[in-house]
């Protein structure tokens, strides 16, 4: 990805809606990567952004990020591409954006492209031949350029690892009840976490053994406040909502 050509997102009305429903649903995107980062063997061949970026006075630039964290309130990595003309920014810089900046945003499983709605765009606009060609030299199944994939089948209802994950939790907990009530040095206990990627299941365990919704995090969030602005609406009723 650090050398693909940098993409720029056209003011047009498909790309523009192509990039608010990449912000729309970017909580699955982080739902994928929250899990991504607790597989002993990973899972993602790809995961990251896109955002624009741009010196005073001049154009924009349509880069991707990779090493993605978020925070609840800013998404955090690392610029992938090289930049064409800009000079406040270069390849491996480290960058932080809020969601609402955020243009697009991708992850790849087996070689399946979930999310890439610009790419889409694109594509769309693409005679078959170069779609092929376009694809190709990603290496990746985008699939229709007219619909979207935003997970697999087997997250339709949550992300199968919550469930999967549920005996570990429990025998992690058994033998470190403390653990419940730490924090990081964000300030993020096991619920912030588990909230902000809509674990439902966990989220209800952590709450059964007395978890509280109501701590801030360093931000000032709550595991509530984190779910509510997800939209994980399963979660929010747990939490109290």
């Amino acid at each position: 990805m650090a050398d693909s050509p940098v993409f720029y997102a056209g003011l047009d009305e498909a790309m523009q809606a192509a990039m608010a429903r990449a912000r729309e649903t970017f909580p699955y995107f982080w739902r994928e990567l929250h899990w991504e980062q607790r597989r002993i063997v990973p899972g993602l061949g790809l995961a990251a952004i896109k955002a624009p970026f741009s010196d005073e006075g001049e154009d924009v630039e349509q880069m991707w990020v990779g090493d993605v964290f978020f925070d609840g309130r800013e998404v955090h990595g690392t610029l992938m591409n090289e930049p064409n003309a800009l000079r406040s920014v270069a390849q491996g810089d480290p960058v932080s954006l809020p969601v609402r900046e955020i243009s697009d945003w991708i992850y790849t499983l087996e070689g399946i492209a979930y999310g890439a709605f610009t790419v889409n765009a694109m594509r769309a606009t693409m005679s078959p031949a170069d779609r092929d060609a376009h694809d190709a030299a990603w290496g990746l199944d985008f699939g229709d350029p007219a619909g979207e994939r935003l997970f697999p089948a087997s997250a339709a209802d949550g992300h199968p690892m919550a469930a999967n994950m549920l005996p570990s939790l429990q025998a992690y907990l058994d033998g470190a009840p403390d653990a419940v009530s730490q924090a990081d040095d964000l300030g993020f206990t096991l619920l912030h976490s588990m909230a902000l990627g809509g674990a439902t299941p966990l989220v209800r365990e952590l709450l059964a053994r007395g978890a509280d919704p109501t701590v801030p995090n360093a931000l000032g969030d709550s595991a509530l406040d984190l779910a509510r602005a997800m939209g994980w609406s399963d979660c929010v009723a747990l939490l109290g909502g």
